[in-house]
């Protein structure tokens, strides 16, 4: 017989049928399209990785406000949210339960609250 490992993720919210959100976050500054990543080192890479924002779902929480949560945490943005996928989008399936919802989120650039911003990170968050 064969033996699998897998993870499990044990937080799923009352308000959310998945665990995270990843936030497609589009700026808008001076006429020009950028997406906003982040840098985070995952200790089961072994290395730095790039990435959308990303996070999970607090309890009540609902995905589109964890998203606007998350990208204002990791990146000091502000933005809108223009659309949400729908259903759930496993991860890595073949190794773990963890599921997210994609949210795209357009931030204005050039308005003053995303003019210098400023992350909120929690204490044990290293992003850049």
């Amino acid at each position: 017989f064969q033996v699998w490992q897998s993870a499990h993720r044990p937080t799923r919210t009352d308000a959310a049928e998945v665990q995270g959100v990843d936030v497609v976050a589009i700026l808008n500054r001076g006429g020009k399209r950028y997406f906003i990543l982040v840098k985070q080192y995952r200790i089961p890479m072994g290395a730095w990785c790039i990435e959308f924002p990303a996070g999970l779902i607090d309890h009540n929480e609902s995905v589109d406000t964890a998203a606007l949560r998350e990208l204002k945490e990791e990146t000091g943005y502000v933005g809108r949210i223009v659309d949400r996928s729908s259903g759930i989008q496993p991860l890595n399936p073949g190794l773990s339960d963890d599921a997210c919802q994609f949210v795209t989120v357009e931030v204005d650039g050039d308005a003053p609250e995303n003019s210098v911003p400023k992350q909120q990170l929690d204490s044990a968050e290293a992003i850049e």
